[in-house]
């Protein structure tokens, strides 16, 4: 059996979602930091993580592969590599087990409102 080809999502799907934290591109809208190419790479690789776990939440894949092993990075007290949650977390002076919390708090309540009976 093949597997279809995933449909294409409009952008304004993602228009409702609100942070719980605030990001560094909040305050720099205008200009972006002045960050060296490593620091670049090292937030993209933290900020990918985090719009996995919450778009494949949206999106109600939770049981594929990209949802699972997003959510094992965030869950995942790892402080070997620099690549690990904790440690991006702690590099861009965010405290991991507030944004892991914020993180799955949101979930919480995206799985509410998706089961909550909706008014006619």
């Amino acid at each position: 059996m093949t597997e279809q080809p995933a449909e294409p999502v409009d952008p304004a799907t993602y228009a409702s979602l609100e942070p719980d934290f605030i990001l560094p591109e909040q305050f720099f809208y205008e200009q972006q930091p002045r960050w060296s190419a490593e620091m670049s790479l090292l937030w993209a690789v933290f900020s990918d993580g985090i719009e996995t776990f919450r778009k494949e939440v949206q999106l109600g894949r939770e049981r594929g592969e990209a949802f699972t092993e997003a959510l094992c990075w965030i869950e995942t007290s790892d402080q070997e590599s620099i690549f690990s949650f904790d440690r991006l977390c702690e590099l861009f002076r965010l405290t991991p087990a507030k944004v892991r919390k914020s993180l799955l708090a949101w979930r919480a309540r995206h799985h509410q409102l998706a089961t909550a009976p909706r008014a006619a």
